[in-house]
């Protein structure tokens, strides 16, 4: 039996073009490699946490992402739409690296976070 590849199409909108900017929009839209059809898709805004840059070229208002979930939020999502996809995109090569930053960012984040949990006591060390 012949593995099935996946194709999928992306695109994101940011707040600039270096690894200090967010992503403020993604779209993800797989398509069936035999049929062409549509099987799968995501266009979800997304709050940058921050300024959310050239308003006119890529539409979206801060109004627009202050209810939208963060990229930490979506991750989960996004990752496995994408994972073992052979990716499509206008801009592939800037589109692949700001993902790859904020995936990057959010597992740094959650690293971070877990270390400032407080450690487990035993019930002698509480006195």
């Amino acid at each position: 039996m012949a593995l099935q590849q996946r194709i999928v199409a992306i695109d994101c909108e940011t707040t600039g073009f270096s690894r200090h900017d967010r992503i403020v929009e993604f779209a993800a839209v797989e398509v069936d490699v035999a049929t062409g059809q549509v099987v799968d898709e995501i266009d979800t805004l997304i709050n940058p946490e921050r300024d959310v840059g050239p308003v006119d070229v890529h539409g979206v208002t801060a109004s627009m992402v202050s209810a939208a979930p963060t990229f930490e939020e979506v991750a989960g999502a996004l990752g496995r739409r994408l994972q073992g996809a052979i990716l499509v995109a206008h801009n592939l090569a800037f589109d692949a690296r700001l993902t790859r930053w904020h995936g990057a960012r959010t597992a740094a984040r959650r690293v971070h976070d877990q270390s400032r949990v407080p450690q487990s006591r035993t019930a002698t060390e509480c006195g």
